[in-house]
């Protein structure tokens, strides 16, 4: 069997087909602006969020469905492994590897990289070379 995980909030984002959303998921306020951040890079815009539990209504400001420009987060800097790519590096085939860092949106919060051993944040920026 496998385990289910609630997601605190989806956010909706208006595809190019009518009445199709391309969906996002954050657990936090960072993970919004990451969300926002990936989108973009797809062209797309998130219109609005919708929360999935307490916490969710937390993050969204006490309501369960809040405009995506009423939603602020704040203290986000370019990811420095990536350099604000989202990616850093590809393998043969050409596929590039989204940087865990940012988990492929090319921003996050300030010493978020503090968390990764200093080994794992030189592999990740050899890749950019």
């Amino acid at each position: 069997m496998s385990r289910s995980i609630t997601i605190n909030c989806v956010g909706y984002a208006p595809a190019e087909k009518e009445n199709k959303y391309r969906v996002f998921d954050a657990m936090n306020q960072k993970e919004i602006a990451q969300a926002r951040a990936k989108a973009g890079k797809e062209g797309l815009k998130i219109k609005f969020w919708q929360s999935q539990t307490k916490i969710g209504e937390k993050i969204l400001n006490g309501k369960v469905e809040e405009l995506d420009e009423n939603i602020i987060v704040k203290k986000m800097v370019e990811c420095p492994i990536c350099s604000g790519k989202g990616y850093n590096g590809q393998n043969k085939e050409g596929i590039k590897y989204h940087c865990p860092v940012c988990d492929g949106s090319g921003i996050t919060k300030k010493g978020d990289w503090n968390h990764w051993q200093s080994w794992q944040l030189e592999d990740m920026k050899k890749r950019n070379e």
